[in-house]
């Protein structure tokens, strides 16, 4: 069968990676390259088919992706060759990968959505290790904190593999266009020309600087989180390095001074050694891969800010190994995700995520979910209300009432998720949205009188045991949310809920149900305020 997918520059160190890499996984790609007999020898070794052509003639570009469908592109600079082959992508239909880092491609790129769009081909840049796990773990703390208005992300290396050489000779190149981080939104120079944070990536805190990386442009779009920066950690040599050549960036706008440094890149090791210095697991002995936390919090414990506002905070360890850039998103060899924590917040190595228990609930001005006659029609969220809503309860997996929340609720077993039916005339899309929501979770009804339920994932329990429910969370990457002010009070007494929600309406109604019991001690902290078009805030606490 004849291979559409096609892999140019695969006679260098990462495309070398990411050819070998596809074989094992039972591809057959094309290989191509400029360098005919690299190409020749390394298709002969690995039985596959190839192409040389250079891409500084169009058509030859053209003729050489005309029968493909993919493209994964290696070579570098990509500042310098990403035009080029994306001109013969939209050309001949081709979807194109590549694995840049570089933001001046990135920008480039999405300027042509609407061209690719017209032609039914997939632009995709920054599918190695820059962006793929960062750009995951980005997306994962924005679903956990969904109001985030600041994201710093950081990463740790560890292994033999370095920098290769095509990665070094492409950090040249585009010193020349400064640091750059994310403002409301906009890309801009940095404050601080050079900046350092201690970033706990699991074995104790360690010294991080900001660099420029792919993320400050695309973690935008992902999550949508205005200000973004990122972090490495470095060896003192580097560090140093970098100073130096953060002085010497005017004169990096010079091409030969540019040329004269790229001269000293040496090559690399090939990939064949690392294989055998790592072992055929691709990772260094004794590794399991690696675990990322990732922490939220107020933005004056993310960046020293005492302004308001909400943050996230990420750490990413990767384990650099045999197949870098190219090799960890093919193999997939790394984790986005979150370590566990004890009851103090510490990180507890190897332990999965657990899941939160959430209280979240609507109550009048003065602490009422509902007035004396258990009416609560006063509460009706506005749209805007309810779209925010469903993002805080996305990441739900259960829900926890007592008999009279649940009989409330369970009309959301019946609503639509479209058209109309004798509940209501035409739900709007939050509803539509909350319905697939609760739909999709499970739900436990505690009620010592309850026979049956009527609802899909549901269970009865005749009693509320907290060290179950912590139990349950322990299990859990998804949170956990507890519902009606009765059931809640139990949790509150047990000091298992995690974060607590209200939503307060501008109105008082004198008396009724409170949200909360009475006689309980809890310090908190203030996490998020928000207000909206309607006069509802919302305030959102987490237990310390």
């Amino acid at each position: 069968m004849t291979s559409t997918f096609l892999i140019y520059g695969a006679n260098g160190f990462v495309g070398e990676a990411a050819a070998r890499t596809a074989v094992e996984s039972g591809l057959r790609p094309v290989l191509a390259g400029r360098d005919g007999a690299k190409i020749e020898k390394l298709a002969a070794e690995l039985g596959l088919e190839c192409r040389v052509f250079d891409l500084g003639d169009p058509h030859k570009v053209e003729n050489g992706l005309k029968d493909m469908t993919v493209l994964l592109h290696c070579a570098g600079p990509y500042l310098y060759t990403s035009k080029p082959m994306v001109d013969a992508c939209l050309q001949t239909g081709t979807h194109y990968l590549d694995l840049t880092g570089e933001i001046p491609v990135y920008e480039a790129i999405a300027a042509r959505d609407a061209e690719a769009k017209g032609r039914g081909v997939m632009l995709l840049p920054g599918t190695g290790f820059d962006v793929v796990p960062t750009d995951c773990l980005a997306l994962h703390l924005k679903q956990r904190l969904p109001t985030a208005t600041h994201l710093a992300l950081a990463f740790q290396s560890e292994g033999p593999a370095g920098l290769p050489p095509g990665t070094q000779r492409t950090a040249i190149e585009t010193m020349r266009f400064g640091d750059q981080v994310r403002r409301d939104g906009a890309l801009a120079a940095p404050e601080q020309p050079v900046q350092t944070r201690l970033v706990d990536f699991g074995k104790g805190p360690v010294q991080t600087t900001r660099m420029t990386w792919g993320d400050v442009f695309t973690a935008y779009y992902s999550t949508g989180i205005p200000n973004i920066e990122v972090y490495i950690v470095l060896v003192d040599s580097a560090r140093k390095q970098m100073a130096l050549l953060a002085q010497m960036r005017p004169f990096l706008k010079w091409a030969p001074l540019r040329n004269l440094l790229k001269r000293g890149v040496q090559p690399g090791p090939s990939v064949e050694h690392f294989r055998r210095r790592l072992g055929r697991g691709g990772r260094p002995p004794g590794t399991q891969g690696c675990c990322p936390p990732a922490r939220s919090g107020s933005r004056g414990d993310l960046d020293g800010a005492g302004s308001p506002g909400v943050g996230a905070e990420s750490a990413l360890g990767k384990r650099s190994g045999g197949v870098p850039d190219a090799g960890q998103g093919l193999r997939g060899r790394f984790c986005a995700g979150m370590q566990g924590s004890d009851e103090r917040g510490y990180r507890i190595k190897g332990k999965p995520c657990m899941g939160k228990l959430i209280y979240l609930i609507t109550t009048s001005l003065d602490g009422f979910v509902a007035d004396d006659k258990g009416n609560f029609d006063w509460a009706a969220p506005s749209e805007e209300v309810h779209a925010f809503v469903n993002d805080m309860v996305r990441n739900t997996g259960t829900f926890l009432f007592g008999r009279g929340m649940y009989e409330t609720m369970k009309v959301w077993d019946v609503i639509p998720t479209e058209g109309t039916n004798e509940y209501m005339d035409g739900p709007s899309e939050e509803m539509n949205d909350f319905a697939r929501i609760w739909r999709a979770a499970k739900k436990i009804v505690y009620s010592s009188a309850l026979s049956e339920v009527t609802t899909a994932n549901t269970t009865i329990e005749r009693v509320f045991h907290p060290e179950t429910v912590r139990k349950l969370m322990a299990e859990s990457d998804k949170d956990f949310g507890i519902g009606g002010p009765y059931l809640a009070a139990g949790a509150i007494k047990a000091g298992i809920v995690d974060e607590y929600h209200q939503i307060i309406v501008p109105q008082m109604i004198g008396s009724g149900n409170t949200w909360l019991p009475r006689n309980v001690q809890c310090k908190l902290e203030l996490v998020d305020v928000r207000k909206f078009e309607n006069g509802f805030v919302h305030l959102q606490y987490r237990k310390i």
